[in-house]
């Protein structure tokens, strides 16, 4: 099973490839490290953590950390992604993925 640090390396890795060459500022790097770092080995309702699942949803949660690098991108034009644009890009992607694995839609 991959470590938590791996896999919060894996998921901002994802983004920033989404991303293409738009960076991150240092409110939005707080966000991401803010809402997914603790995510990752966070027991989820009647499913376990991320971390012990990763091997079966890694790739799909990776998939959705590209599209939320994409859509902030395009949220932060020519500028850095800030904090409110990744908000916004996590929040969107999360909402409309229909995993329960998302941090937005867990109950």
């Amino acid at each position: 099973m991959p470590s938590q640090g791996t896999i919060y390396a894996e998921m901002l890795f994802a983004v920033g490839q989404g991303a293409g060459g738009v960076s991150l500022d240092g409110g939005a790097a707080s966000y991401l490290e803010d809402r997914g770092y603790a995510w990752i080995v966070t027991a989820q309702p009647g499913r376990g953590t991320p971390q012990d699942s990763w091997g079966v949803i890694g790739g799909d949660i990776l998939d959705r950390c590209r599209a939320i690098g994409v859509l902030a991108a395009s949220l932060a034009g020519v500028g850095s992604i800030t904090a409110s644009e990744i908000e916004f890009a996590c929040l969107s992607v999360e909402g409309g993925s229909g995993s329960p694995w998302c941090p937005s839609v867990q109950s």
